[in-house]
């Protein structure tokens, strides 16, 4: 979920789903998920920092950085 829901904070349907697909990218092209908490209650903190680092030994293009980055933004209205 995107850092605005787990604040509990109004959300709007097109930001949220511009999350999700930079968290999929993300996935889908380094194999791994970008947030992770040492348990599942931590998550949310986690993803509303919305740090997260690229595997160093996965090749990217700075391009798929550009957009996953782009996307991962936590303040919606800079999501693409």
């Amino acid at each position: 979920m995107a850092p605005e829901m787990h604040k509990g904070q109004h959300y709007v349907g097109w930001a949220a789903d511009v999350w999700s697909l930079g968290v999929l990218l993300y996935i889908m092209l380094t194999g791994s998920i970008p947030f992770m908490a040492s348990d599942i209650s931590k998550l949310p903190a986690v993803v509303s920092k919305g740090e997260f680092t690229f595997p160093p030994k996965v090749k990217i293009s700075a391009e798929a950085k550009d957009l996953i980055q782009l996307c991962l933004q936590t303040n919606p209205s800079k999501r693409p």
